[in-house]
């Protein structure tokens, strides 16, 4: 596989594949693949070649599934639970869920307003096409997560990108959306701790954008997936919780990062039973529900009191050290700046002092140009700013072991402290 420039014949391919696309749908000329997933399928080539890769690429938490929501999916195949369930999810998970949403956001759901997805993916995806139509504008912040755009793109919609800025903490104001909104502007995507940046909205940044969305009768997709991974004592808020916001919002969450589940796809949207009931029709006739033996195992991870080696605190912790691992060699390299994040687990860092520059003999154009040659000359993988709206950023994800952060971090300070003399 080339990861630089591509060859003059996988030019030719992708016109060859650009002409028979036109007998194809529309969209197929418009979204490409994920970036991320296609960053992780070169990262499993590099590793399959036999290539020691040290992978800051991908969202994904590096420990196992913990024993005890295994065994709760064990016990369920052998309780032969391996049929149908209803297309919104298993009751006894779904109570779970609204325990769960009453404990961390206070906002009292019931099991009617729940619906159990393929992952927090399609969560966002059955929302968006169940309250837009053709023509109708998606507000997102960007930096933003790389699907939203696409998959607004997908459905017809139109994506309004509000371009933050380290200024504000890469977070969206009042201000900025009062810039944005149009008489056609039908939902905002709020994304609390954010990825890439791990910015956190504060209660009085929530109450405003609240405020807002109620005067302009916008809805808001809030994308929760990270809120368990929040620092220095900040807390996590939820936008469903301020007055006539719960039938506003659609909140999205997945069991993915929270509890190492990321391969046994499993999220939920909690909203109005109105809209629930329409994103349940949507599934119905697309992925029907979600494996039993997934939906079971996510009852089980509910009740980390019966693993003592599992805990959410545990977890923060472990991640609250990694991340202070990062930031000691981080804040060596040169010409590599950021903020500390708040939460999630990524940094979000400017490399604009490399763009223009040249780097092993290649001019630096965006941060894709930055992240394959440094995957080339150190086989240390870093995700583009560019998929994520912005090509002077890189994420770097501290989701990997210690030791793991500290060898790959230090060959990369190693390189690029040597490249910037």
């Amino acid at each position: 596989m080339q990861i630089g420039n591509i060859s003059t014949r996988e030019r030719r391919q992708r016109l060859d594949m650009d002409k028979k696309s036109e007998s194809f749908a529309n969209w197929t000329r418009k979204v490409g693949p994920s970036e991320t997933a296609d960053m992780e399928e070169r990262v499993d080539y590099l590793k399959r070649k036999g290539e020691n890769i040290y992978s800051f690429a991908l969202g994904m938490p590096n420990f196992f599934t913990p024993e005890y929501i295994k065994n709760g999916a064990k016990a369920a195949i052998d309780s032969n639970k391996s049929f149908y369930t209803a297309t919104s999810g298993i009751m006894e998970l779904k109570r779970e869920i609204t325990h769960s949403l009453y404990e961390k956001n206070n906002v009292d759901y019931k099991t009617s307003e729940i619906v159990v997805t393929n992952g927090g993916k399609q969560a966002v995806f059955d929302a968006l096409y169940s309250m837009c139509n053709q023509g109708e504008e998606v507000m997102i912040p960007s930096p933003y997560w790389v699907s939203y755009i696409s998959q607004t793109k997908l459905m017809g919609f139109k994506p309004i990108v509000i371009t933050t800025s380290e200024k504000n903490g890469f977070k969206v104001s009042v201000e900025d959306l009062k810039k944005a909104v149009t008489d056609k502007s039908k939902v905002l995507i709020l994304n609390s701790p954010n990825n890439p940046t791990g910015a956190i909205y504060g209660y009085d940044e929530l109450a405003d954008i609240a405020k807002f969305c109620i005067e302009n009768d916008l809805y808001v997709i809030s994308d929760e997936v990270y809120s368990e991974y929040i620092y220095n004592n900040k807390k996590f808020i939820s936008i469903s919780s301020f007055e006539k916001m719960k039938d506003r919002t659609v909140v999205v969450n997945a069991f993915s990062k929270t509890y190492g589940m990321t391969g046994w796809r499993i999220g939920y949207s909690a909203s109005s039973k109105q809209l629930a009931s329409f994103m349940t029709i949507l599934q119905s006739h697309s992925t029907s529900n979600v494996s039993s033996i997934s939906q079971y195992a996510a009852v089980t991870a509910f009740d980390d009191s019966v693993d003592k080696s599992f805990k959410l605190s545990h977890l923060r912790s472990d991640f609250k050290k990694r991340r202070a691992l990062a930031d000691n060699i981080l804040s060596e390299i040169k010409g590599f700046k950021y903020i500390l994040p708040e939460g999630a687990f990524y940094f979000w860092i400017d490399i604009s002092e490399y763009i223009n520059k040249n780097l092993s003999g290649t001019v630096m154009k965006n941060a894709t140009d930055f992240a394959n040659i440094v995957l080339q000359n150190t086989n240390v993988a870093l995700m583009p700013g560019d998929s994520f709206g912005d090509s002077s950023h890189i994420r770097l994800s501290f989701s990997i072991s210690e030791e793991k952060i500290r060898n790959g971090l230090l060959i990369l300070k190693n390189y690029l402290n040597k490249e910037m003399v």
